[in-house]
Order: structure tokens, then sequence, then C-alpha cells
């Protein structure tokens, strides 16, 4: 596990790689290339790095007056599912939110991405709020 060890190049390419993983695909709703810089400029990055490759990515936002945390991607390249790596990344976020004093874990999951909502609700989250084709959920802390 590394924090924030990509380049923008990284992150372009390993988000490129996903692009057709997320329901609906990431390129249909982002500029991948915009997207990555502004991860790459602005998010605190959770890595994984397989043969020097960036193969999973969790990437977020804290805000800290309002004590949350907002996970704008978790990514994992085809041949890195099923490893326990979304768990890992998702521990390690925690961690990292414990020692950040945060109260809160919130993301946006398109309604039919039924995997990813199993797999969020699997791990803990629950349904904060629904708005047009998206759920919000929400994850609180206990530290």
């Amino acid at each position: 596990m590394q924090i924030n060890k990509s380049d923008l190049l990284d992150i372009k390419s390993h988000l490129i790689n996903c692009d057709a993983i997320f329901e609906p695909p990431l390129s249909s709703y982002v500029d991948i290339e915009k997207y990555a810089k502004k991860l790459y400029e602005n998010a605190v990055r959770f890595e994984i790095w397989e043969a020097k490759r960036l193969t999973c990515l969790l990437a977020v936002y804290i805000n800290k007056e309002d004590k949350n945390v907002f996970i704008s991607n978790i990514s994992i390249e085809k041949n890195s599912q099923g490893k326990g790596f979304g768990k890992l990344l998702l521990n390690s976020l925690i961690k990292s939110s414990l020692t950040k004093q945060c109260n809160e874990i919130l993301l946006e999951v398109f309604n039919n991405n039924t995997k990813a909502i199993h797999f969020y609700y699997n791990f803990g989250f629950s349904k904060l709020d629904e708005c047009n084709d998206k759920l919000v959920l929400s994850f609180k802390i206990n530290g």
C-alpha cells in the first residue's frame, strides 16, 4: 500500500485501463485526462502497485471542517479484482481517517452499478440519500 506515489501519467493510464469496468464507463461521464489531473493535484490517493504498475486506486477528498471524507474514485483493474484489494483500500482509508479525526466516509454510486453497491453494503456502508441516478452512501467511523 502506497499513498500518493503515482504521477499524473500513472493515474491517467490506470483510469483508462479501468474505464470499461465502471458502470457506466468512466469516460461516459468524465474527461479522463482532466479527472486524472484533478485527482493528482487535489486528492489523497491510496494505491496498490503490482509489477511496478498502479493497479488499484482509491482517491478521496478530506473535508476537515465537516470532519468527513468523500471517496471520488475507487478502481481496481480486472486482473486485480477478487483479491481483497477493495477491502484493503477501504480499511486503510478508515485507519487514516481516524488519525485525522473524521467521523464519516461518503460516496456516490450509480444506481445501476449493483456490483459496487453490493460491495459497499457488505462493507458496512448504508444509504444516506438518493438523487437522480445515484445513491449517496455513508460509512460511520467509530474511533
